[in-house]
């Protein structure tokens, strides 16, 4: 897949750079092909042939057109000329630029399911614990609603532990998405404006995409509808587990390419994030001289090995984000009521289809319809809240973390130095009371007895 072309969809970056660009053109003297340069002047390289610059700086216009403002417009510019200017001292052409990019998306196309699954590796751990560990939920087994919370709670709320340890595993692991802190202060500000836009389009596109899981669970009730009614419900419940598990990671490693694509097409990542960093210099170099095959697998390798170092270190953090305000709104009102609601109807549906005497292999669809409909709607609301009260969780966060202990701090200072104050002047009282005393006359007394006033 090649990048969106955006020349068509975006006129060149600022009237300034478009009115150089004809200038330029209109001075430029075209030489018949063979002929020598007039005047004995040296041949022209990429280097300096003034129409590959300006190639350059329309590209560059081009992938920096979607985040222009009447505010960043002298800022994006500037950019613009920069990174045109520096490509071509590198050698480089627009054709060089668009070769790169593509090699970019199809390496990103192949990490991203890799990136998926791992990050949903907790998910399916915690799958396997709750099937294969039934003292996690024996004390909830009279409750199928409870058993249900405490499933749902519990799996959600190692998802967000167990991702805020692999948090440094998978960051910045795309060419065409970048860190707010790897980018200039002009490509964080676009940044964060572009996250902040449409954040129902946004609820509504990551409930579709978790609707993956959703597929997932279509395949766990195929599978046991079929080998239940074949006589082989021990096999089945192993099978369960198995997708359980392993089809959670194929369903994240689903969920981040939908993803994807929709963060390619609302320029939440694009070839912008690989221009606007301030090491984009190293990155191209790095992108251009990399195997698409063996480097990958070497970087992965590496964040690998780091891995047991990010659980030494994050682990306090990771857990201090399981009670957070997303983190208690995503894991215990979706997935924990999600899971409530689901596992007492297909309680209520497996005893209803039972006790009307129907075939084991009819209870076993039924529970699978039952699961995947209210499943469905309990992975849309998941995805929907981590998206919605993902702001408010950071500004909470923000407030609780840099403004209460910059203001309590203020109010203890003042209250400091109210204290010193009050005691300064009683010492300076205190001190000018004994000054008043030395400074009297003594009394003394006479040979008769009396005393000296």
């Amino acid at each position: 897949m090649n990048v969106p072309p955006r020349v068509s969809a975006h006129p060149p970056v600022l009237p300034e750079l478009a009115f150089e660009v004809e200038r330029r053109n209109q001075g430029i003297q075209m030489q018949p092909l063979g002929q020598p340069a007039v005047g004995g002047a040296a041949p022209v390289s990429s280097v300096n042939d003034p129409q590959v610059l300006l190639d350059l700086e329309q590209k560059m216009a081009d992938i920096f057109a979607p985040h222009e403002t009447p505010e960043n417009r002298q800022a994006l510019g500037a950019l613009v000329k920069d990174r045109a200017g520096q490509l071509q001292a590198m050698g480089q052409t627009a054709a060089d630029v668009e070769r790169l990019l593509d090699k970019a998306t199809r390496m990103d196309r192949v990490a991203l399911p890799a990136v998926g699954a791992m990050g949903s590796a907790p998910f399916a751990v915690a799958s396997v614990l709750l099937d294969r560990v039934p003292a996690m939920t024996a004390k909830t087994a009279s409750s199928p609603a409870y058993t249900g919370f405490v499933a749902g709670s519990f799996s959600g709320a190692l998802d967000t532990a167990a991702g805020g340890v692999m948090g440094r595993a998978l960051h910045d692991a795309m060419w065409l998405k970048a860190p707010a802190e790897a980018l200039e202060p002009v490509m964080q500000e676009a940044q964060a404006a572009k996250a902040q836009e449409n954040p129902g389009g946004r609820a509504l596109q990551s409930a579709a995409a978790y609707q993956t899981f959703s597929l997932r669970n279509v395949a766990r009730g195929l599978v046991a509808t079929a080998l239940v009614g074949t006589g082989h419900p021990k096999t089945a419940a192993a099978m369960d587990t198995v997708l359980g598990s392993a089809g959670g990671m194929a369903a994240g490693a689903g969920y981040v390419t939908v993803m994807r694509g929709n963060d390619l097409h609302a320029h939440r990542a694009g070839p912008e994030y690989l221009f606007g960093r301030k090491d984009w210099k190293k990155q191209y170099e790095t992108l251009r001289d990399c195997s698409p095959t063996r480097d990958p697998l070497i970087n992965a390798g590496k964040r690998l090995a780091k891995l047991p170092l990010d659980m030494m270190t994050d682990t306090a953090k990771a857990l201090g984000g399981v009670i957070s305000a997303t983190s208690a709104t995503t894991n215990g009102l979706a997935l924990g009521g999600g899971s409530a609601l689901s596992t007492m109807a297909r309680a209520a549906v497996k005893g209803a289809a039972a006790k009307a005497g129907l075939s084991p292999a009819i209870v076993a669809a039924a529970d699978s319809a039952t699961n995947i409909g209210l499943s469905a709607i309990t992975f849309g609301a998941y995805g929907a809240l981590g998206v919605l009260t993902g702001p408010a969780s950071e500004a909470v966060s923000k407030t609780l973390q840099e403004e209460v202990p910059a203001k309590a701090m203020s109010a203890a200072s003042a209250v400091a130095e109210g204290l010193s104050t009050a005691a300064e002047a009683g010492a300076n009282a205190v001190a000018g009371l004994a000054n008043t005393l030395r400074q009297r006359p003594a009394r003394g007394v006479d040979p008769q007895g009396d005393s000296e006033v």
